[in-house]
Parts: C-alpha cells; sequence; structure tokens
C-alpha cells in the first residue's frame, strides 16, 4: 500500500514540504499522515475509513465530525462528494466568493457551504467492521506531474472488496 511504500511517502513528504498548499480528498490523508504532512494541524477523511486513516501521522488532530477541514495551508475532506463542497470553498478562499458562485454555476452544483455539517458522520462508529478492506492484497498506481508552478498526483487503487479507488493531490508552488 502506498501509505507503507517509503519511497512513494518520502517523494510525497518533499513536494509537500515546498508546497504552498496541500490538500486531499477522502482517504488521501491517510497518504498526507503517513507522510508527516498533517502533523500539527486539523484533518478528516472518509468516515467508513476514518479509524484506518487516523491510524496514521504522530501529532494529527483527527476531526471525525467535519464534511471539510480547512486549517491554515492543509485542507482535507471527507468523502468524494464532500470533496467537491471542499472545492468550492478552497476557490472561494483563493478568488473570492463570486468566482467561487460562478464556478459552481459553470459547473452546475449547489455546494455544502458549512464544513461541520457532516450527516456521515454516525458512519465512523461502523468503521472497525469495515478495516479489513485495507489489509487485503490490492494494486496501486501512480502518477507524478511536476511543473514550476505545480505537482499534481494521481493515484489508483483496485483491491478486491473496492474495485477502484482513486485519490488526487495537487501541491501549488510558490
Amino acid at each position: 500500500a502506498l501509505v507503507d511504500d517509503e519511497g512513494f511517502l518520502d517523494q510525497l513528504t518533499a513536494i509537500g514540504h515546498r508546497a504552498g498548499l496541500v490538500v486531499s480528498v477522502c482517504t488521501g490523508s491517510a497518504l498526507l499522515a503517513a507522510a508527516g504532512l498533517l502533523d500539527g494541524y486539523r484533518a478528516t477523511s472518509n468516515k467508513r475509513s476514518f479509524s484506518w486513516a487516523s491510524r496514521f501521522g504522530s501529532s494529527v488532530a483527527w476531526e471525525p465530525r467535519a464534511r471539510w477541514v480547512h486549517d491554515g495551508d492543509r485542507w482535507t475532506s471527507s468523502g468524494v462528494a464532500a470533496g467537491m463542497d471542499m472545492a468550492a470553498a478552497l476557490i472561494g478562499q483563493l478568488h473570492g466568493a463570486e468566482r467561487m458562485r460562478a464556478v459552481m454555476e459553470r459547473i452546475e452544483y449547489e455546494p455544502r457551504t458549512d464544513p461541520a455539517r457532516d450527516p456521515f458522520a454516525r458512519l465512523h462508529t461502523n468503521t472497525h467492521k469495515h478495516s479489513h478492506i485495507h489489509t487485503q492484497t490490492h494494486t496501486l498506481t501512480y502518477t507524478l506531474t511536476h511543473s514550476p508552478k505545480h505537482t499534481h498526483i494521481h493515484t489508483h487503487s483496485h483491491t478486491p472488496t473496492h474495485k477502484y479507488t482513486s485519490w488526487n493531490f495537487w501541491f501549488n508552488h510558490p
């Protein structure tokens, strides 16, 4: 698994430390935490995998009841749909509310704007029933794209129980 791949984590750590902004969606926060990039920050993750994800990082303040968490230059979302809401908030933070509304209208999406409203937090209490999915044999691949202005990491995971999972990370360099 990528969370155990020291070579990958070393690359992710180096890129993350140079980045002006570090963002993850769903269980991508487990990778950031395993790389030490969430130590000293608040973060969240997918609620069905929260018990697993929150095992990573030495000093992460994991928040089980959050749709997304923004803490300084770190942004983490709960699930994939929450990631869309987080992306809307991030656009608003970087470019203003008017630009965010224009982007959301263009993609025909009405985001939830309250990061504390997490109707799926109740699933966290049941995550221990699903923890086995993260220990099964699975195939992980990743693509790293780097330019002077940004780095993009795209990962794919295939497991016997979860046919496809994808994580994306974008790092903007100052």
